[in-house]
């Protein structure tokens, strides 16, 4: 796999069109680890901000079904639901 494209990158056309249908739902008692080096984004599917490391367990504020919110480095943004385990109530 090329250095520059990680995971999130492979199915992000497909979850930006299903998220345009989505709600977000806001989550208590969850949290996320990334199972791979992960795109941090602005707003799901949009500006990449950082890279959330493979193996970084984060707070889950809430969810579409295809994002959870977190925050990295004092920035609240999203990362991809099809690379993450969840723990806890994660909806």
């Amino acid at each position: 796999m090329d250095d520059d494209m990680h995971m999130d990158d492979m199915s992000m056309d497909y979850a930006m069109m299903m998220d345009s249908m989505d709600s977000m739902v806001p989550l208590e008692g969850c949290e996320v680890t990334a199972r791979y080096n992960l795109n941090f984004r602005a707003e799901p599917g949009g500006e990449k901000l950082d890279i959330v490391a493979g193996g970084t367990t984060k707070a889950a504020h809430a969810r579409t079904a295809n994002w959870f919110k977190v925050e990295h480095d004092g920035v609240e943004g999203w990362i991809s639901a099809h690379y993450i385990h969840g723990h806890g109530d994660c909806g």
